[in-house]
């Protein structure tokens, strides 16, 4: 195989890895550690209404409901209850989409027999969201734990899929070990 064969297949190759990092989502967390997670039982949701126009949740209201209704199952399936009444911890949930770009570099190659060429760069427009999730201590109003995933977003996504695996991979983080 010529070299300008080899540098063109590594150069689509180099393209193909680099197109896919832009779509994997990234789930970290963050937690008190002086707290005794084995006390929260039950929760309640902080009231954010009107907190959620423009950008937030990509300017779509639904999204808001969607990560609601995911973390109510995921907190159901830990044990958890809703309870409006007397909840020992709530739940605030934050989120946005932002336009990015991501620039490659790829270094020079070697052109036609005896020059050397241009680097390659690779420039991707793109959206990315971010999914928060916080538990506030009821009595202290303390931030105990705070879980997100931020990821790629694309128009062919599915945004209930999507919200619902961000915020069950966020979850695995919960109650923290």
């Amino acid at each position: 195989m010529s070299i300008w064969k080899v540098g063109t297949v590594c150069v689509l190759l180099m393209l193909a890895i680099g197109s896919m990092g832009c779509s994997t989502m990234t789930v970290k967390y963050d937690y008190d550690h002086h707290v005794d997670f084995t006390t929260y039982d039950n929760y309640d949701w902080i009231d954010q209404k009107g907190a959620f126009s423009g950008g937030t949740f990509g300017g779509n209201p639904l999204n808001y409901q969607r990560a609601q209704r995911a973390v109510d199952e995921e907190l159901k399936a830990r044990g958890h209850s809703l309870d409006e009444d007397n909840p020992s911890f709530l739940v605030a949930l934050h989120g946005g989409v932002q336009d990015k770009i991501n620039v490659q570099t790829w270094g020079y190659h070697y052109g036609y027999p005896g020059y050397w060429g241009m680097p390659y760069v690779d420039v991707q427009h793109y959206k990315e969201g971010t999914l928060i999730i916080d538990f506030i201590d009821t009595e202290s109003h303390d931030l105990i734990w705070r879980g997100w995933a931020t990821g790629a977003v694309e128009r062919t996504d599915d945004p209930v899929g999507r919200i619902f695996d961000a915020v069950r991979k966020i979850m695995k983080n919960w109650p923290p070990r």
